[in-house]
């Protein structure tokens, strides 16, 4: 029984954007939540690089039957430059925990955030600190491609509640698109630091649209 509302507004200066996800799950109750939050977005540009970035805020707390008590903040905040072809960017994402639960997104595609090589599906009860770098390069057409584009991360994975390593990842993204044919390299390497195991991954896919 999911109440989910997203409410922006457009100012001169950027998207301001307030949240609201009241989850009640009862084939995972300690999931239940209610989730508030608040989130900027914007852009600018100066000369010739574009400036663009965001901050989100949240609260989160028990809900519904929960057997859990608790309550966890949200933190997100990033910026990018681009200029021309390229673009680098940085980032932290701060889940709290209370050292019993973890923030919780049961909702989201968790593969798209911390580490390709998926190892914090699950925000760990002491929280999770995840610092990231990422360069990026995009281009269209090149040479007999329509478009080519890569992607790299590092991320720093340290607790939130506690001074506790968790691990470094890198991941590689190479995708390339010519008339209906799409292919895609990618890669992951996890290094454990505290939690979990040393992971890397691979994958390789190519797609045709009729």
């Amino acid at each position: 029984d999911n109440l989910l509302a997203n409410v922006a507004y457009q100012t001169p200066v950027g998207r301001i954007a307030g949240f609201a996800y009241l989850l009640d799950l009862e084939q995972a109750p300690t999931d239940s939540s209610t989730t508030i939050g608040l989130r900027y977005s914007g852009e600018r540009t100066l000369s010739e690089i574009k400036l663009s970035g965001f901050v989100t805020l949240a609260r989160q707390e028990d809900r519904g039957d929960n057997p859990l008590t608790f309550r966890d903040d949200y933190l997100a905040a990033e910026l990018t430059a681009t200029l021309r072809q390229w673009s680098v960017g940085a980032g932290i994402e701060v889940l709290e925990g209370d050292g019993v639960k973890g923030f919780s997104t049961p909702l989201a595609t968790l593969h798209k955030f911390q580490g390709w090589a998926d190892k914090f599906t699950t925000t760990p009860v002491d929280g999770i600190d995840d610092r990231y770098l990422s360069v990026a390069y995009a281009r269209k057409p090149l040479g007999g491609l329509d478009s080519l584009s890569a992607t790299a991360v590092y991320h720093q994975f340290e607790a939130e509640r506690v001074s506790a390593d968790f691990g470094s990842e890198v991941d590689l993204l190479v995708q390339a698109r010519w008339r209906n044919w799409s292919a895609l390299l990618k890669y992951a390497d996890y290094q454990a630091d505290g939690f979990a195991t040393d992971t890397r991954k691979f994958w390789a896919q190519l797609e045709y649209v009729y």
